[in-house]
């Protein structure tokens, strides 16, 4: 691994909500995700949309972690990016990384949110 850019943040639950998360590898860059909920596998893959994440209350307290390995494929652009966007809340969330590459080599992005 090259680089690694990483998140953390509180997301607020809205009593009774669905939450659901959409992941999105960008800026030229292909790579994939790896979704946990309190280290439990929900999805592993390429970018998607309206991953199932769970319902309020039981999500309360819990940890989701996200992993993106992602790497340029278009030499022009210098970066790699992924954004998550987090639905069912008090308000939607959005969380963007990126980093710098120079080269070819994978990047890691990592994002944590606890729910509250």
């Amino acid at each position: 691994m090259a680089d690694h850019a990483s998140h953390m943040a509180e997301y607020e639950l809205r009593a009774g909500s669905k939450v659901t998360l959409d992941v999105v590898i960008g800026d030229a860059a292909s790579g994939n995700v790896a979704v946990s909920l309190d280290r439990e596998e929900l999805y592993s893959g390429r970018s998607r949309k309206q991953i199932k994440v769970g319902r309020e209350p039981s999500l309360r307290g819990k940890v989701l972690q996200a992993v993106a390995v992602a790497s340029r494929v278009v030499p022009e652009s210098n970066r790699v990016s992924v954004t998550l966007t987090l639905r069912g809340g008090h308000k939607t969330e959005k969380i963007s990384l990126w980093e710098a590459v120079d080269d070819g080599s994978d990047v890691e992005l990592l994002a944590r949110v606890m729910f509250t």
